[in-house]
C-alpha cells in the first residue's frame, strides 16, 4: 500500500512485479516457477538507490525503513488487528509513508476493519456528490462522518 501513494493500478502492479521477481524467493506451483513477494528482511536488507532503481521513486525511502522496522520487530503491522479502529489507524501511521489514506486501505483490505474509508479523490468525488453533509474538511472529520 505505501507503493499505492499517488499510482494508477498498472503502475502499482508493475512496482510489484519487479519487487517479486527481483528479491523474491522462487516457488514452485502446479509445474510452474513464482516468485513470492519479498518478506520484510528481504526488502529491508535493499538500499534506496536499489528500490529506486526498480521505479519506486520516493517511496523507496518509505518501503525500505518499514521493511526494516517490520524485520527488525521495532513495529509489528498486525498488532493493529487488535485495536479499536481509530487506535489501529493510529498505530500504523508509525510506519514510514503511511498517512491515514494508506493506513485506511491496510485496515480496510488486509485487516477486515469494514468501517475503514479510504479517502482517495475518487471517494472524496462521491463524497461531494452525494454526501455532502460529510465532507467536514479534515481527513479524519470526514471519515469520522461516513462512518457515523
Amino acid at each position: 500500500f505505501i507503493c499505492s501513494a499517488q499510482m494508477r493500478v498498472a503502475r502499482i502492479h508493475g512496482m510489484q512485479r519487479r519487487l517479486r521477481e527481483t528479491y523474491g524467493d522462487a516457488v514452485r506451483l502446479g509445474g510452474e516457477t513464482y516468485r513470492a513477494f519479498p518478506t520484510p528482511e528481504q526488502l529491508a536488507a535493499r538500499t534506496e538507490d536499489e528500490l529506486r532503481d526498480l521505479s519506486l521513486g520516493y517511496r523507496a525511502p518509505y518501503v525500505q525503513r518499514t521493511a526494516e522496522m517490520v524485520a527488525s520487530g521495532e513495529a509489528d503491522p498486525l498488532e493493529a488487528a487488535d485495536l479499536p479502529y481509530e487506535e489501529a489507524r493510529e498505530s500504523l501511521t508509525r510506519f514510514v509513508g503511511v498517512g491515514d489514506k494508506v493506513a485506511d486501505c491496510v485496515l480496510l483490505f488486509s485487516l477486515g476493519f469494514l468501517e475503514a474509508v479510504p479517502l482517495d479523490t475518487w471517494i472524496r468525488t462521491t463524497v461531494e456528490e452525494y454526501y455532502p453533509d460529510c465532507d467536514r474538511g479534515s481527513y479524519a472529520a470526514t471519515s469520522r462522518a461516513i462512518r457515523e
